[in-house]
């Protein structure tokens, strides 16, 4: 009897030493695990004077020491160069270092990557001030991390370009969980400027709970794609919203079991070097996912915060009955237009594939002096259309005495992908090279256009100089037989109505449209060459002023391609303004959103100067 009792005693000891052991490895098996990584220093999003950016950046700080947070924050010096406070941002930069963040590499001026060149020059320029204040420490930038998460546009230029900083001691920071700061940034902004404080309350508490279940997502697809947890890496940005909730964040991650590590530890995760299909995106969910054939679909947040990125961003503006727009003279000028204009019509400005293409010229009469001049390119999804079918969208801009250019260009029935964006490029040489003749101002060209029209209008004003979609273009007989220059080819502005941004994104997957998949056929380069045709490869400082007028129920060109776009513009600092036309689809707009919208236009074009004020 002894025996058996002194038996079991020690089965029970074993059995609750078995389940004490697999407790703990339970326990260790759900250690969730997050690198932090901010975006953006000393500053994302409006500008502010250098004694609130170090208010700032001491919140931020205060947070990290909290909760012992080991923390990479990537450096846009550019953002350093503000006049009459250049030294006193330096400072904020070496606080972030001496409050324990290690520095990294954002490049000089938050550049998209397009050219290899060009961006390894801004990348040489983003490390000329950290890397002097590391090196008083004794230490080196080790992290990159590309602008807007935009890799290289094909496998072998990001080789290329990783090689090159690799050389210098660097790897590439990717992300794998995104809460959006940069989009809700602007509901908190807009109610600290208005004084609100239960709606900066409201952000913030929506805001995490948007961070909580974006982590929910991401553990899932992880798990989803892998099996097991993920040391995932966490992207922020160095703005006020964060700034004021990082406290709130870091206690909810630990709350859900997360332990803060350094970028280093996570990226010792094996998956970071799983082989994968190549996606242009430093998100490596999306570089997994694309790997192993599976589609996510990432939560967005709420529309209380959503809604405000879109209507209080810098330069959006929602058209409503309110806005009313009166024509100088409207009436009277249908009258007499025919006397103020001459037309010529179907002036062959390029050849190529044995089609002669033509542009009609709508030409004030008085030609004393250049005139402002719009180029109009027709919709109809690079498939269909005809300029003459066009001609009323002329009017508005006839009526304030410009002189206007509309342009066809090749169809997807006659030649693919790129053949419509080189067309549209010559006939903007071809207005350089006869600017003088038709008395037409260089320094006031607007291309303006619809659909398939808007997105050839934004991507012919996007592109750089000497873009490889101009080789074709018919040159004067002094540069194609000698040396010579070409004429400078200038943009003043662009009027995107409901143009594709992202082209890439509608020849395959969730948004696919057959009429890019028919634009581009079945070439083996489709993916490569969408992307080098779509206007949001091609978003920097110093792009012309962009105006996009876009209904939100659009079904035919997504609505968040516009959103996606002037999001970009805003984060690269190029002027421009989002009109958002609400329960509105794909044009069809009625008479007054229509009177509204070149309302919003004509101001649009004071604006810049383009448009004299009367």
């Amino acid at each position: 009897m002894r025996r058996n009792l002194l038996c079991l005693a020690v089965l029970i000891v074993w059995l609750a030493l078995a389940c004490s052991i697999g407790l703990q490895a339970q326990t260790v098996t759900q250690q969730k695990e997050v690198a932090v990584t901010i975006d953006d220093l000393p500053l994302n999003g409006p500008k502010v004077e250098a004694g609130k950016l170090r208010a700032m950046t001491d919140k931020f700080l205060a947070a990290i020491n909290k909760h012992q947070m080991p923390v990479v924050g990537f450096v846009n010096e550019s953002l350093l160069q503000v006049p009459g406070e250049t030294d006193a941002r330096i400072m904020i930069l070496k606080a972030w270092s001496d409050g324990g963040v290690e520095l990294g590499n954002h490049t000089f001026s938050h550049l998209r990557f397009n050219s290899l060149a060009e961006y390894q020059d801004d990348f040489l320029r983003g490390e000329v001030v950290t890397r002097w204040l590391l090196k008083q420490k004794g230490g080196k930038i080790r992290y990159f991390r590309h602008p807007f998460l935009q890799m290289g546009p094909t496998m072998e230029i990001e080789r290329s370009f990783e090689s090159f900083i690799a050389e210098r001691g660097y790897k590439i920071a990717p992300v794998t969980v995104d809460v959006m700061d940069w989009m809700i940034l602007s509901a908190y902004a807009n109610a600290r400027n208005q004084g609100d404080d239960e709606m900066m309350k409201r952000v913030s508490e929506e805001y995490l709970k948007f961070a909580e279940r974006k982590f929910e997502f991401c553990e899932q697809a992880a798990d989803d794609l892998f099996g097991h947890p993920i040391k995932h890496i966490l992207l922020l940005h160095a703005n006020e919203l964060t700034a004021d909730n990082l406290d709130g964040l870091a206690a909810m991650l630990k709350n859900k079991g997360y332990r803060f590590i350094t970028l280093e530890q996570a990226l010792k995760d094996p998956v970071y070097q799983a082989p994968d299909k190549y996606k242009d995106t430093s998100d490596w969910l999306a570089h997994w996912s694309l790997s192993k054939g599976k589609k996510l679909a990432p939560p967005m947040p709420p529309d209380v915060i959503q809604k405000p990125y879109l209507d209080n961003q810098r330069g959006a503006t929602a058209v409503t009955s309110s806005v009313q727009a009166q024509v100088p003279g409207q009436d009277k000028w249908v009258d007499y237009a025919s006397a103020d204009y001459d037309i010529l019509p179907n002036i062959t400005y390029s050849i190529a594939n044995n089609t002669e293409l033509k542009l009609d010229l709508y030409l004030p009469k008085d030609r004393r002096a250049p005139n402002p001049t719009l180029m109009l390119f027709h919709g109809g999804g690079w498939v269909d259309g005809q300029k003459e079918r066009n001609v009323f969208q002329l009017l508005p801009y006839l009526s304030m005495g410009w002189a206007v250019i509309n342009v066809e260009y090749r169809l997807a029935r006659n030649t693919p992908a790129p053949a419509s964006v080189e067309d549209c490029r010559c006939a903007l040489r071809w207005v350089s090279y006869h600017a003088k003749e038709y008395s037409l101002d260089t320094s006031k060209i607007v291309l303006t256009g619809t659909s398939a029209g808007g997105h050839l209008s934004l991507i012919t004003g996007m592109l750089p100089a000497q873009s490889i979609f101009d080789r074709q273009c018919p040159t004067d007989s002094n540069v194609r037989w000698r040396e010579g220059t070409e004429p400078k080819m200038n943009v003043a502005a662009i009027i995107n109505w409901y143009g594709i941004t992202d082209v890439a994104e509608l020849i395959d997957g969730p948004n696919a449209k057959h009429y890019a998949m028919e634009w581009f056929g079945s070439m083996s380069n489709r993916e490569e060459l969408a992307r080098q045709v779509s206007p949001i490869s091609y978003v920097r400082a110093g792009l012309p002023p962009i105006l996009t007028i876009h209904g939100d129920q659009d079904d035919i060109v997504p609505y968040n391609q516009a959103v996606r776009l002037h999001a970009a513009l805003d984060k690269a600092g190029a002027p421009n303004q989002l009109v958002t036309l609400r329960g509105r689809k794909h044009g069809g707009f009625n008479r007054q959103e229509l009177v509204n919208s070149y309302a919003v236009i004509r101001e649009f074009l004071r604006k810049y100067n383009i448009l004299r004020t009367e």
